[in-house]
């Protein structure tokens, strides 16, 4: 078969850099922004340190939804809109207060902002 050294040389050089690519987006920690609304009280964690967490769905710009725990230092008030940065390894990064038309225009329709 006279095509088989130019398959092997084109596709190995191919297979290694996606192989690469995969490893080193995984230790990067590539981030996905989760877009969150509080529905319920946070429960608190930490009397003393003042923590309290929620485990509410978030939704990516695609509309992809996740169940997200995250924690912070002070209680929002429901219906608050959150953005919650997290990780493929799952780490959940900084969480930020976000008005409603700062949500992507594609998952709009998934928040009942006017109802709190």
């Amino acid at each position: 078969m006279k095509f088989d050294k130019p398959i092997i040389i084109i596709g190995f050089p191919i297979l290694i850099g996606i192989v690469l690519l995969l490893f080193y987006s995984s230790i990067l920690g590539v981030k996905n922004n989760y877009y969150v609304q509080i529905t319920e009280s946070a429960h608190i964690i930490n009397k003393d340190n003042h923590k309290y967490v929620y485990s509410l769905n978030g939704f990516n710009k695609d509309g992809r939804g996740k169940l997200l725990t995250f924690s912070v230092d002070e209680p929002y008030k429901k219906g608050t809109l959150v953005v919650v940065s997290r990780t493929n390894e799952g780490y959940i990064g900084d969480v930020h207060v976000i008005k409603e038309n700062q949500l992507p225009s594609s998952i709009q329709k998934k928040f009942a902002v006017n109802n709190f």
